[in-house]
């Protein structure tokens, strides 16, 4: 994770590392047979877009709107 913040591709590798949230309420729902709440499920929502959108190349014609 440090050499991706150094060098540019942080955005893709803190996707991967958000993504654990999902993985692990999944995991407990089939062995742990704990399913997850309302609210979870909504912290679960923002994880999974907010991951989605770190890992989503931004068109050059957008990125003059987004920097400034």
């Amino acid at each position: 994770m440090i050499y991706a913040a150094t060098y540019g591709l942080a955005g893709p590798s803190s996707a991967m590392v958000q993504s654990q949230g999902v993985i692990h309420v999944l995991l407990g729902a089939i062995f742990l047979n704990s399913y997850p709440s309302y609210m979870d499920f909504m912290g679960l929502s923002c994880a999974i877009i907010g991951a989605t959108i770190m890992s989503v190349k931004i068109p050059k014609r957008f990125k003059n709107m987004v920097s400034k």
